[in-house]
């Protein structure tokens, strides 16, 4: 695979300036895509993997994904957030991601992505907001994340995102539940997709 230099994209990037809580903050990109590369079938690195909307289990950190096991949504699991949270958060990409409900980052596909481009009303106490919605997957650089609506049930808000991703460059993209390493980024077809362009300055990033 060839590397490329990504330019500083930071607040230049369409003229959005980044909230004052992301200011100071780089983004590794090149750590968050190689995260996502290194545990798309496994546990990331605080263990836990969320079989369902409610319930996390602990399997260890690097742990095979779980697959079928008692409860597990589809037999698939629910952890797409948590995935994504982790890749791009303190573990690899060094943004803060709070955490919501004992495991790291955001275990809700919505509640991330709408954290991520600051609308989120989570009750987080801070406003987090690391980069703005584009318009096309050609706008992403790889480490940003796309969500999907499947069913269109959101009537094109991001209140009905209902997984999202790791965007990891030429269309592809990472993810759990289902685990995928450089899937197409259509991912069969949603009924709206939300590109999730991180604002922040960067650094050197590898592309599949």
């Amino acid at each position: 695979s060839d590397t490329f230099l990504w330019a500083a994209v930071g607040a230049g990037f369409a003229g959005v300036v980044p909230s004052a809580s992301a200011a100071t903050t780089v983004y590794n990109r090149t750590a968050a895509v190689t995260y996502a590369h290194n545990y798309w079938n496994k546990c990331v690195t605080d263990g836990y993997f969320w079989i369902n909307g409610s319930t996390a289990n602990f399997y260890g950190a690097g742990a095979a994904v779980p697959v079928n096991v008692p409860g597990e949504a589809g037999g698939i699991g629910d952890d797409c957030a948590h995935f994504v949270s982790s890749c791009i958060g303190s573990p690899a990409g060094g943004l803060t991601i709070p955490s919501r409900a004992g495991t790291y980052g955001e275990p809700g596909a919505a509640r991330l992505d709408e954290l991520l481009v600051g609308n989120s009303a989570g009750g987080y106490g801070t406003t987090y907001k690391y980069g703005q919605l584009v318009t096309s997957v050609s706008q992403l650089t790889p480490g940003d994340v796309i969500g999907y609506d499947w069913t269109g049930n959101g009537n094109g808000s991001m209140s009905g995102i209902d997984h999202t991703v790791v965007y990891i460059g030429n269309g592809k993209v990472d993810c759990h539940a289902t685990s995928h390493l450089g899937a197409n980024w259509t991912l069969g077809g949603a009924a709206d997709y939300f590109f999730i362009h991180i604002t922040l300055p960067d650094s050197i990033v590898p592309t599949m």
